[in-house]
């Protein structure tokens, strides 16, 4: 209650992208509601938050895409996948350093 009285305000001002709405939600837990453009939402719970704890989850959810977090396979993702494979300084045979390249010209 206090953070809604003291800094939601300011973080609405400061944020006028973002939609601010307050609900009351009696016996139950404490949450934060994100809703983004793209469809998704996110909800954290802030039972066990302290008042400096919870404008950290407000910016959190503020930059998230909305997204579903999730591993990746694959290191590297491409239109066009080479043939060859991923570059490694590893699969070079002969080892080059500055002082050979200058002794060439």
């Amino acid at each position: 209650m206090e953070y809604l009285q003291k800094s939601a305000i300011d973080f609405a001002k400061k944020n006028p992208q973002i939609e601010v709405v307050v609900q009351p939600r009696p016996s139950r837990h404490p949450i934060i509601r994100a809703f983004y453009t793209n469809g998704f939402q996110k909800t954290k719970c802030v039972r066990k938050c302290t008042v400096e704890e919870i404008p950290e989850v407000v910016k959190s959810l503020r930059d998230h895409s909305g997204h579903k977090l999730r591993r990746w396979n694959k290191y590297v993702i491409s239109d066009t996948p080479s043939v060859r494979g991923i570059y490694s300084p590893f699969h070079v045979n002969e080892i080059h350093s500055i002082t050979d390249l200058k002794t060439k010209n």
